[in-house]
């Protein structure tokens, strides 16, 4: 006549259980996050080569136009050109003119320094970074053969 219920008891999840679901989340979000922060260098160094590259060519041509018809102000052109490259940004060019102009490009938390050369900038100056550093490497996108 009474009816007995029995009433199962299951633990939603086990302590251990909790702790590997835990782990898991915590080694993707790891995972995740560098892939994030290196697609953001990636994105940062193109979008500095191809300022540079424009700058480069616009320092070109005015030296080609200084060539062609003489023209007095062209150092004082090429400095405000190479100035028109500095930024506050995490991702941007940093223009120092003294004690030898050079160009700091700023990559996330590292630097990459460029040499400005000739450095009186008389003639159409020649940019470039120490190709041993493995930032200057990946910005031209070179890869040494051995």
């Amino acid at each position: 006549m009474f009816q007995t219920h029995s009433f199962n008891t299951y633990k939603a999840f086990s302590a251990l259980e909790l702790l590997f679901v835990i782990m898991i989340l915590g080694i993707l979000s790891i995972i995740a996050t560098n892939t994030f922060k290196t697609h953001q260098q990636k994105t940062c160094l193109k979008h500095l080569k191809t300022q540079l590259f424009l700058t480069q060519e616009h320092l070109s041509m005015l030296y080609l136009r200084d060539f062609l018809h003489t023209n007095p102000n062209t150092t004082l052109q090429a400095y405000n050109l190479l100035n028109k490259l500095h930024s506050q940004k995490t991702c941007g060019f940093v223009f120092e003119s003294a004690p030898s102009p050079r160009l700091i490009a700023h990559i996330q938390d590292t630097k990459l320094v460029f040499t400005i050369q000739p450095s009186d900038l008389k003639t159409n100056p020649r940019i470039f970074c120490n190709l041993n550093a493995p930032l200057c490497k990946e910005f031209f996108g070179r890869k040494l053969n051995k």
